[in-house]
């Protein structure tokens, strides 16, 4: 009788044990670790709890699943977390996930993306947001490593993937606690986190930032996908004679997971083809092109984050430029916004990264080196997109934009009163003021977890819109006015960004297609050109973009394939690449093009016809003076002279290859080695300014030789020197 009525005890203590509830059901809203006060449900799969809450272990359990059946080719032998990361109770005050049982071994997509970095003044650290873990297909497994040590190790294949590749283990979240009950085992997703590296690349590779504390601030979940934050405080490595004076930066990662099966099932996957470029998936083995779903009519909503008003009608009007580029190619519109704001409750809970949305924003906290990014994030298996986002750094752009136009339209009147000398003088101290601003890429911070590499965009050629880097010295377009030229800008940055999240890549050949006139539309072939201030804010989208649509969303051949060029073929030393793709060339006639940029180049730095030797110095206009003489030696590069289309046959140029490399030099020495530029050194007003402007005319010309000599295709020095 004693026996009978101890068994039906723990029966019933057991039955009461089993009854608790996994939590409080969310009302739509995300779970936070200010709001977190008991445990809730997201979902129909997960539950959310405070920190410090009661935790169990049942060992029993978790050795019950360690045998559950793995998928196949899966291998966690050599796995291994890092000893300092805890395995039992919450040591890190993060949120907890209850993990379900039934998703053990189920084929997951997983990934994560940077949307907060604290620093709003270093380049080198605000150029990481939207950095990207390319998403993984991923089968988490449950792993015994040691004695009442478990592991959510999450399996799968890294690159060149096929459905029978081996899944190896990936990394892996540490089990602090398990529920047989509710049959969940509880994770502290913080490891993450702390698995994190932070390569700053130095010449030996060193780790200059590490992860001093992770943190789960954030859980929420829709569209069947769960997203969570993962809070990291960076400080670096080095020594300082005072600890507490190392400067912190906070860092979030936005990761998500979402069933593998919740795709579009209609989705049809494209591999690349010849005469278009879009972006391809990075994992599988056979790269496909990456494209959105078309499901309905406007299906992709964008969210249009802090425009200032003053804007919203440019870039409404990009979207509408791509809607009608859809509606013609590919039967219906694709695309619809809405703007919104941060500090209104839609604009604080849409964040630019996470994978549930698109955004285009207007980025108020972080300063970065481009003008615009675009990147999207993809079902690497399939080349899905699942999301894509925008920043634009609007404050950088409008402040530089509007120096300039404040710049240029002071020394308009100058020149319009005979005064050219200050008027030019002071457009080479805006010059001064605007090379200073951030504009290109330099040391950097590189993110790894474990073995797997992240994507940063802003440091990809293929996303690199600068704000403003060519033609520095080139005046205002005639007849506009800051508002209407910002306007045009803002149209055409909008789009090109647009075009790279709906995959286009980069296309340098745009402009070869450009009519004489500098008209909206018949600047470029393609937005996805580089083209500088005096014909960017007339570029739109064009014929090459309409046909890689066809091609890229109804499946329709291109049938022109001499209109595209991207980064990977832009002409450098040593290549086989063709000149006319260059990030650097404008208009139909690109050797004439560059032969114009050094010819006005040249007259502002002796201050052609004046009796001063100018304030220009070479130094100031570098870059855009180098690009041009680049530009003119690489035509000497004949690896591909056969597909050249807009050189030979027009008047004074050679008629085939055999006579180019001399036509190019002779083009060089005549502009370099010009004894009229002698002439204009010799003649200025005193002995002070000739002897500037001979340094200057010294200077330029051994610059322009190391330049011509840098492109490895002559060897022999300008004759002037």
């Amino acid at each position: 009788m004693l026996i009978r009525r101890t068994l039906l005890l723990l029966a019933l203590v057991s039955i009461t044990h089993c009854q608790n509830r996994p939590g409080e059901p969310s009302l739509n809203e995300p779970v936070t670790l200010e709001n977190a006060q008991v445990p809730v449900s997201l979902g129909e799969e997960f539950t959310v709890s405070p920190p410090f809450m009661g935790i169990t272990q049942d060992t029993a359990y978790l050795q019950e699943l360690t045998r559950l059946p793995s998928p196949l080719n899966v291998s966690t032998e050599s796995f291994e977390l890092p000893a300092s990361l805890s395995r039992s109770g919450n040591a890190s005050g993060s949120l907890v996930l209850s993990y379900p049982q039934r998703l053990i071994g189920k084929m997951q997509v997983f990934g994560g993306v940077i949307t907060t970095v604290s620093d709003k003044t270093n380049e080198n650290l605000g150029r990481l947001k939207l950095t990207n873990l390319p998403s993984l297909h991923v089968y988490p497994v449950v792993v015994e490593e040691s004695e009442d040590k478990f592991t959510l190790v999450f399996t799968g294949c890294p690159s060149k993937c096929t459905p029978s590749s081996e899944k190896v283990a990936l990394f892996g979240v540490p089990i602090i606690g398990a529920d047989v009950c509710n049959k969940t085992i509880q994770l502290d997703l913080s490891a993450l986190g702390s698995q994190l590296d932070f390569i700053r690349q130095t010449s030996d590779g060193t780790k200059t930032l590490e992860v001093v504390s992770s943190q789960v601030d954030y859980f929420d979940y829709s569209q069947s996908t769960l997203v969570f934050d993962v809070a990291m405080k960076l400080q670096p490595t080095g020594f300082y004679f005072f600890p507490f004076a190392k400067p912190t930066t906070l860092v979030k990662v936005r990761w998500f997971l979402k069933p593998g099966q919740d795709f579009t099932p209609q989705f049809t996957h494209r591999l690349p083809t010849p005469g278009v470029g879009f972006f391809q998936t990075l994992r599988s083995a056979e790269a496909k092109i990456i494209h959105f779903p078309q499901t309905a009519p406007n299906s992709i909503l964008y969210y249009v984050k802090n425009v200032p008003l003053q804007f919203q009608a440019s870039f409404t009007k990009a979207f509408e430029e791509w809607n009608q580029i859809f509606e013609d190619e590919a039967g219906s519109p694709l695309l619809s916004h809405v703007f919104v704001k941060s500090g209104t409750p839609l604009g604080d809970r849409i964040t630019t990264g996470d994978v549930r949305y698109r955004v285009v924003e207007w980025d108020e906290n972080n300063l970065a080196p481009y003008g615009g990014l675009g990147p999207a994030v993809a079902n690497q298996e399939t080349g899905e997109i699942l999301s894509a986002n925008v920043l634009i750094q609007g404050p950088k752009i409008v402040e530089i934009y509007t120096k300039w136009f404040q710049t240029g339209t002071q020394s308009q009147r100058w020149v319009e009163r005979g005064w050219t000398s200050p008027a030019e003088a002071k457009r080479a101290r805006q010059l001064l003021w605007a090379s200073q601003q951030p504009t290109e890429t330099s040391e950097t911070v590189k993110p790894f977890l474990g073995n797997l590499e992240w994507v940063i965009p802003a440091e990809l050629p293929e996303y690199q819109d600068p704000i403003m880097r060519r033609e520095d010295f080139d005046h205002l377009p005639q007849g506009m006015d800051f508002t209407q030229y910002m306007d045009g800008y803002f149209q055409e940055i909008v789009a090109h960004e647009l075009g790279h999240n709906v995959g286009l890549r980069h296309n340098f050949r745009g402009n070869l297609t450009a009519t004489d006139e500098p008209i909206a539309g018949e600047v470029s072939s393609s937005v996805m050109e580089y083209l500088g201030r005096k014909h960017r804010h007339l570029n739109r989208i064009a014929h090459y973009d309409r046909m890689a649509i066809r091609y890229g969303y109804a499946g329709v051949l291109p049938d022109d394939l001499s209109l595209f060029c991207t980064d990977e073929d832009v002409i450098v030393a040593g290549s086989k690449s063709s000149p006319e793709c260059s990030r650097d060339d404008a208009t139909s006639d690109p050797f004439s093009y560059f032969v114009s940029q050094l010819d006005h180049g040249i007259g502002l730095l002796l201050n052609r016809g004046e009796t001063t030797a100018g304030d220009w110095e070479v130094g100031d206009m570098e870059t855009p003076l180098q690009a041009a003489t680049k530009g003119i030696a690489f035509y000497g590069n004949l690896e591909r002279v056969e597909e050249w289309t807009n050189f030979f046959n027009l008047p004074g140029r050679p008629k085939d290859g055999s006579t180019v490399q001399e036509y190019v030099w002779n083009e060089l020495e005549a502009t370099f080695c010009d004894s009229n530029l002698d002439h204009e050194a010799l003649n200025k007003g005193s002995s002070k300014e000739v002897d500037r402007s001979k340094k200057k005319l010294l200077y330029l010309r051994k610059s322009a030789n190391t330049w011509i000599q840098s492109t490895q295709v002559f060897s022999t020095s300008l004759s002037c020197l």
